[in-house]
């Protein structure tokens, strides 16, 4: 692992909202300054400033930029010590390929990885203006001591979802249609799979919604985006410890990319980067063996309009599903 440690108030700001998996407030961040795209010597002697360094991730290529010359020289082990410097507006304005995603600081612990369309939806429109990039220049970064290459690709969270303040953050899975009974009738409390914070998962409205942008359309999947309706259980995690970041891909060649955090393989769409793979909401992702639900845990029914209804509360006492007077099937 490099020891490398963040050098300036942006780099510590980026390390805060990875600590505490906030995307959003990542990427404003990183907005808020020049990032460092780094070119070849012999690049720069030829004035081919526009190259892209970039490497693989599954079937596509990342595009490396760094937050400083420190931690361009620190990741990449020294292999570049000159860079040209721009914004992240313009990076976005001159984008080479649409299939390809930003990585920043890559091999450190403030490292990421995002879809191109994920940082554009989260910026909104670029600013107007004629933003040119500069000329490359020489990092003036001290190297590091013997720095060692590591792979942190996405925001660490070893400690799996909360709401940043000891507070246990409301977490929402999607049940099979076929499940919805047992829980009602059996008073089912434990789930497994994928799920989410229930807040990141908010901007998915309605059946399609909530069934594309969570890639729920895999093969074989028992959901469709045209069904009625869609059932949802919210509840607040009190064991972070059985939550753990999908890193993976389509198929066991992508695992060696997330070095030993790579352990998933499922069908596509699967993006295997943490997020579901919606095209332009970010939305943080994990995976659950299998966890009890808290008392208080609550059943919702969604329509394909987006209207939620409220199904059944759980009670821990009770071990049963406790539905509401006129409530909803």
């Amino acid at each position: 692992m490099t020891d490398w440690i963040p050098g300036t108030e942006r780099e510590a700001a980026l390390a805060a909202a990875v600590e505490a998996h906030d995307v959003a407030g990542y990427l404003r961040v990183l907005a808020d300054g020049e990032l460092l795209l780094p070119i070849d010597a012999d690049a720069a002697v030829r004035g081919d400033a526009l190259r892209w360094a970039t490497f693989p991730s599954g079937d596509t290529r990342v595009l490396a930029a760094y937050t400083s010359g420190t931690a361009m020289l620190a990741a990449t082990d020294g292999a570049f010590t000159t860079f040209r410097k721009v914004t992240l507006a313009t990076l976005l304005d001159q984008w080479p390929d649409a299939s390809w995603q930003l990585g920043v600081d890559v091999n450190l612990p403030v490292g990421a990885i995002f879809p191109v369309d994920q940082v554009r939806a989260a910026l909104g429109p670029a600013p107007a203006g004629d933003e040119r990039p500069s000329r490359p220049v020489e990092s003036p970064a001290e190297r590091p001591t013997k720095p060692t290459m590591r792979t942190e690709v996405a925001p660490d969270t070893a400690t799996g979802p909360d709401a940043g303040n000891g507070t246990p953050s409301v977490m929402q899975k999607v049940l099979p249609p076929d499940q919805v009974r047992r829980y009602l009738d059996d008073g089912y409390d434990l789930v497994a799979g994928y799920v989410y914070k229930a807040a990141d998962a908010a901007p998915l409205a309605t059946v399609r919604d909530i069934v594309t942008g969570l890639g729920l359309t895999y093969e074989g999947s028992p959901f469709d985006p045209d069904d009625e309706y869609v059932w949802v259980i919210r509840w607040r995690s009190v064991v972070a410890s059985v939550f753990r970041v999908p890193f993976g891909g389509t198929d066991a060649s992508h695992l060696p990319v997330w070095g030993d955090k790579g352990w998933v393989v499922e069908h596509a769409p699967f993006a295997g980067n943490g997020f579901a793979p919606h095209p332009s909401i970010p939305i943080p992702e994990w995976k659950v063996d299998s966890t009890r639900l808290t008392s208080g845990a609550e059943m919702y029914r969604i329509d394909r309009h987006g209207r939620q209804d409220l199904v059944a509360v759980y009670s821990s006492s009770a071990a049963r599903w406790q539905r509401p007077a006129g409530g909803t099937a």
